[in-house]
């Protein structure tokens, strides 16, 4: 699943840096990838968690997308997701937005009585 569920893949090094990360050159982490799917990890830690979880997902919500379509079990134990996405201020930098939420409510995270926070670059 190392490809977009639905749009073909974009570059944004231009904005995002090579890395992804504002090429801060930050140290590489010396923790090692499980090897359990992302989807599952989520929902085995979702299910077992003591108390609703909020989710920041930092990257295409992808793995949100099929986590919520294949296991809507873990809805209830969601007290939201937040999304960070384009700007108020900048030209065009919405457009990516409303791209995630346009491919969000095709793939059907989006699910009745369930609304996600969006957190605009520029909030202040």
């Amino acid at each position: 699943m190392a490809r977009p569920l639905i749009e073909p893949a974009r570059d944004a090094r231009h904005v995002h840096g090579q890395d992804g990360l504002a090429d801060l050159d930050l140290p590489r982490s010396r923790r090692e990838p499980v090897e359990e799917h992302a989807v599952e990890l989520l929902r085995r830690t979702l299910l077992a968690a003591p108390a609703p979880v909020t989710l920041i997902p930092l990257a295409p919500l992808k793995n949100i997308a099929v986590l919520l379509r294949t296991y809507p079990e873990v809805i209830p134990t969601l007290e939201r997701i937040v999304l960070m996405g384009g700007s108020v201020a900048v030209a065009n930098a919405t457009a990516g937005t409303v791209r995630y939420h346009r491919t969000a409510r095709r793939v059907g995270w989006q699910h009745p009585g369930y609304r996600p926070s969006l957190c605009c670059s520029d909030a202040g």
